[in-house]
């Protein structure tokens, strides 16, 4: 059986066939069909630099995180002589974020998961522990799980679209 090579996916297709199987491309249709159909391939493709784009961005997210996190960590132990465990904790957590944001391009999806459920934890704890901590820095909370949450979003599209696609990793 002959084979070649869609121009549009550049994923192997059988040499009679009418449209590939991976992207639907139009092979008996008119250029001008031709011609949208890549358009269009090429503009969904866009979701894979997007996502490229938001891990880079995210990844410098993590490293701010985890250095406030380092931080608050000095801070109170620097304060709050005799009581290590919210330094210790605090160390723990901004490691955590720290490697993840250092790893984040390996393991993209994972490595966004754990921070943003740690974050949320934390959140959560120190609201439970004191309510009035949920306002404290707000925009600061808001700007990382929704960043974090867009990144694990585009993260799904841009896997789904070279599943859908045949297309490496």
């Amino acid at each position: 059986m002959e084979v070649k090579e869609c121009i549009c996916c550049k994923n192997q297709v059988t040499e009679n066939s009418t449209n590939c199987k991976f992207c639907n491309f139009p092979f008996l249709g008119t250029e001008e069909e031709k011609a949208k159909h890549i358009g269009m391939f090429i503009v969904n493709k866009r979701v894979i630099s997007e996502s490229e784009d938001s891990l880079e961005k995210n990844q410098y997210l993590l490293y701010i995180v985890s250095a406030f996190t380092f931080l608050s960590a000095i801070l109170f132990f620097i304060n709050n002589k005799g009581f290590y465990l919210e330094t210790i904790i605090n160390v723990f957590i901004g490691t955590v974020i720290f490697l993840c944001g250092f790893f984040l391009k390996r393991k993209p999806l994972l490595l966004t998961i754990i921070p943003l459920l740690l974050i949320l934890s934390v959140y959560t704890l120190n609201y439970l522990i004191n309510p009035d901590t949920l306002f404290n820095g707000i925009v600061f909370k808001l700007l990382i799980i929704i960043s974090l949450s867009y990144n694990v979003f585009l993260i799904e599209r841009s896997n789904s679209f070279k599943k859908n696609h045949h297309m490496k990793n």
